[in-house]
């Protein structure tokens, strides 16, 4: 079978280095811990996941910071949790890290800055080869998992578990 890096058409290092440091994703890794985002490279010696923290960037996250961190620790695919990390990684990251490649979706993030806009903060890491795209679970994500339990809890579908947890004042009337 032949290696991830050779399917992808990537040099192996001679040396130790982190080969492979996907970053945050806005339905996958760290906004919610879902099954979506558990489909790892086959061959992938050291993974370090960069959660967004950056509010301005994002929708309101399901859980904080704590929890995602956590969350990914306990992740068999993570090795290492950066937390606190910036909202774009740069050359000084990978730098610093000693990574190699840049996991993500391949959707177009764009950023704006008082430097300027960007159409895609990965644009830089595609064109210098350093970026790998990730896939992801057909289906399933976060916006449909809110959806479902927004649905439910319109339903009256949780209003049982509400009750058991003594919070009365959200369970929903339910139209007859």
């Amino acid at each position: 079978m032949q290696s991830y890096l050779d399917l992808m058409g990537l040099p192996h290092k001679e040396e130790p280095r982190h080969p492979v440091a996907p970053v945050s994703s806005e339905e996958s890794i760290c906004e919610w811990v879902h099954n979506a985002i558990y489909n790892p490279s086959p061959e992938r010696p050291y993974l370090i996941n960069k959660p967004p923290t950056d509010r301005p960037h994002k929708n309101a996250p399901l859980l904080d910071s704590q929890e995602r961190y956590a969350a990914l620790r306990n992740c068999r695919w993570v090795d290492e949790v950066l937390e606190d990390a910036p909202w774009v990684v740069d050359s000084a990251l990978l730098e610093k890290l000693n990574i190699d490649y840049v996991a993500h979706d391949e959707l177009p993030y764009a950023h704006s800055t008082n430097g300027g806009d960007t159409a895609d903060v990965y644009d830089w890491l595609k064109v210098a080869g350093k970026f790998l795209p990730t896939r992801r679970t057909e289906g399933v994500s976060t916006s449909a998992l809110v959806a479902r339990i927004v649905s439910m809890y319109r339903a009256g579908e949780l209003n049982g578990k509400l009750t058991k947890m003594g919070e009365y004042d959200m369970t929903c009337d339910v139209p007859n």
